[in-house]
């Protein structure tokens, strides 16, 4: 909490009291964050160890949570996996997830309070795609946009 704002140590997201978005810092400050862009609330209860949160709209009561002994045939349950030739922290936190650099690694590479994230630059050779891209200090502008290198 930061001025009566919950932050987000993740990506930096700021919200009010009303779970309304109020800033995306990799957008800048002089983005004006889309309408509706919210957290919303939604009843959770501890039950077997677990939080459970009913999704969607409130209701005066919620049905009771069964465990493994009362659950019948209509209960299913299914896996999928997509594999990547890669250890998946490296693909998702250090390739694609530039965003998150100036909150988590703050006293590392994150250092500056780089925040602002330009688009990325990115090349096609011989079928292999590199991105680069860069977090800049928030002077009141917006992102670059890069774009592709045609080479």
């Amino acid at each position: 909490m930061e001025q009566d704002r919950l932050i987000c140590p993740f990506h930096g997201f700021q919200f009010d009291h009303t779970g309304t978005c109020v800033a995306i810092p990799a957008n800048g400050k002089s983005f004006t964050v889309p309408k509706g862009f919210a957290a919303h609330g939604y009843k959770a209860v501890e039950k077997h160890g677990f939080i459970w949160i009913f999704w969607g709209d409130k209701r005066d009561t919620y049905p009771p949570i069964p465990w493994f002994d009362d659950l019948d045939e209509s209960f299913h349950m299914t896996f999928a996996a997509d594999h990547w030739n890669a250890h998946y922290s490296r693909v998702i936190e250090n390739q694609l997830d530039v965003v998150h650099v100036p909150f988590i690694h703050r006293k590392t590479i994150g250092k500056g309070n780089r925040t602002l994230v330009n688009s990325p630059f990115a090349r096609i050779e011989n079928d292999l795609l590199t991105l680069r891209t860069n977090n800049v200090l928030d002077d009141g502008g917006s992102p670059k946009k890069t774009g592709r290198d045609a080479r």
